[in-house]
Protein backbone atom coordinates (compact mmCIF):
# COMPACT_ATOMS: atom_id res chain seq x y z
CA UNK A 1 0.00 0.00 0.00
CA UNK A 2 1.39 3.29 -0.67
CA UNK A 3 1.38 6.10 2.04
CA UNK A 4 1.30 10.06 0.20
CA UNK A 5 4.44 11.22 1.65
CA UNK A 6 2.39 15.01 2.01
CA UNK A 7 -0.86 13.99 3.36
CA UNK A 8 -0.01 11.15 4.72
CA UNK A 9 -3.28 9.00 2.78
CA UNK A 10 -3.24 5.78 1.61
CA UNK A 11 -4.09 5.40 -2.40
CA UNK A 12 -7.46 4.00 -1.58
CA UNK A 13 -8.81 6.92 1.00
CA UNK A 14 -7.66 9.25 -1.61
CA UNK A 15 -9.84 7.65 -4.34
CA UNK A 16 -12.55 6.96 -1.53
CA UNK A 17 -12.29 10.83 -0.54
CA UNK A 18 -12.37 11.99 -4.43
CA UNK A 19 -15.65 9.74 -5.06
CA UNK A 20 -17.17 11.17 -1.92
CA UNK A 21 -16.74 14.68 -2.76
CA UNK A 22 -18.03 13.62 -6.58
CA UNK A 23 -20.91 12.40 -4.87
CA UNK A 24 -21.63 14.68 -2.51
CA UNK A 25 -21.33 17.51 -5.34
CA UNK A 26 -23.26 15.74 -7.56
CA UNK A 27 -26.04 15.61 -5.21
CA UNK A 28 -25.91 19.38 -4.00
CA UNK A 29 -26.33 20.65 -7.91
CA UNK A 30 -28.35 17.92 -9.07
CA UNK A 31 -30.87 18.03 -6.23
CA UNK A 32 -34.35 19.12 -7.86
CA UNK A 33 -35.74 22.36 -5.88
CA UNK A 34 -38.46 21.03 -3.20
CA UNK A 35 -42.23 22.46 -3.85
CA UNK A 36 -44.35 22.57 -0.81
CA UNK A 37 -48.06 22.39 -1.39
CA UNK A 38 -50.63 23.88 0.54
CA UNK A 39 -54.48 23.90 -0.48
CA UNK A 40 -55.97 27.18 0.12
CA UNK A 41 -59.81 26.82 0.83
CA UNK A 42 -61.86 30.31 0.77
CA UNK A 43 -65.40 30.15 2.56
CA UNK A 44 -67.17 33.34 1.37
CA UNK A 45 -71.50 34.26 2.97
CA UNK A 46 -72.46 37.33 2.31
CA UNK A 47 -76.07 39.30 2.13
CA UNK A 48 -76.83 41.16 -0.79
CA UNK A 49 -77.33 45.37 -0.41
CA UNK A 50 -77.06 46.14 -3.80
CA UNK A 51 -78.31 45.23 -6.87
CA UNK A 52 -77.11 47.02 -10.48
CA UNK A 53 -77.75 44.15 -13.38
CA UNK A 54 -79.55 47.36 -15.66
CA UNK A 55 -79.32 45.05 -18.60
CA UNK A 56 -80.84 41.72 -16.79
CA UNK A 57 -77.88 39.34 -16.85
CA UNK A 58 -78.91 37.70 -13.62
CA UNK A 59 -82.37 37.48 -14.65
CA UNK A 60 -83.58 38.72 -11.10
CA UNK A 61 -82.00 35.88 -9.77
CA UNK A 62 -79.94 38.29 -7.24
CA UNK A 63 -82.21 40.28 -5.13
CA UNK A 64 -81.98 42.80 -2.48
CA UNK A 65 -81.19 40.43 1.35
CA UNK A 66 -80.34 37.36 -0.61
CA UNK A 67 -77.87 35.04 1.29
CA UNK A 68 -74.79 34.27 -1.44
CA UNK A 69 -72.37 31.66 -0.22
CA UNK A 70 -69.55 30.52 -1.90
CA UNK A 71 -65.80 28.42 -1.59
CA UNK A 72 -62.93 28.87 -3.77
CA UNK A 73 -59.89 26.08 -3.08
CA UNK A 74 -56.62 26.19 -5.23
CA UNK A 75 -53.11 25.06 -4.75
CA UNK A 76 -50.53 27.26 -3.36
CA UNK A 77 -47.08 25.95 -4.19
CA UNK A 78 -43.58 27.55 -2.96
CA UNK A 79 -40.52 26.51 -4.22
CA UNK A 80 -38.07 25.86 -1.71
CA UNK A 81 -34.22 25.48 -1.97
Amino acid sequence: MKINIFTGATKPSRILGSLWAITLLAGLLGKPANAICAAVRIEISATVSLVDDQDNLLHDAVAVDDTITGIYTYERRRSQQ
